[in-house]
């Protein structure tokens, strides 16, 4: 059982000089609620990780990049930017190993929402590429299953 909330800030606090090298706001929005998944903590932190390097990479310099946690039913993770977003024809071939969108210029090999993908399938997680309501840019939503404590047995 992982918490993933610490670990999403964990992650987010490790990329925060890659962040401050663009001149990139990057903040952290919590819950404050246990985040609780089943899964694999050292696969989550590439997964979040490699979210939050993409938005880094393809924000502007002075943009913005906000990393936060959501509780419903579902433990959510969102990677929100403002960069030029992921046109909706797209959104789909950016998680195939080696797919690049074209006219872009940042340095990657294309195998970051590869990756991201296959490690929410593994955490039977659904991610979600939706363009900022905010106008410009992407947010990556990570939908987890929460973890459930059994109920408590009955009383003899």
């Amino acid at each position: 059982v992982v918490d993933l909330e610490p670990l999403v800030h964990q992650v987010a606090l490790e990329w925060a000089p890659a962040a401050l090298e663009k001149k990139i706001d990057l903040g952290f929005e919590r819950t404050g609620w246990p985040l609780r998944i089943d899964g694999n903590p050292l696969l989550l932190r590439e997964l979040v990780g490699n979210l939050i390097d993409n938005a880094i990479k393809y924000t502007p310099e002075c943009g913005r990049v906000t990393v936060r946690t959501r509780a419903t039913e579902f433990a959510i993770v969102e990677v929100e930017d403002n960069g030029p977003g992921i046109a909706e024809k797209e959104r789909d071939l950016v998680f195939e190993r080696f797919y690049r969108v074209l006219g872009n210029e940042a340095a990657g090999s294309g195998l970051g929402l590869a990756i991201v993908r296959e490690i929410a399938e593994l955490h039977r997680a659904n991610v979600l590429l939706k363009p900022n309501p905010e106008g410009q840019g992407t947010v990556s939503q990570v939908v987890f299953p929460r973890h459930h404590l059994p109920a408590a047995e009955p009383r003899a």
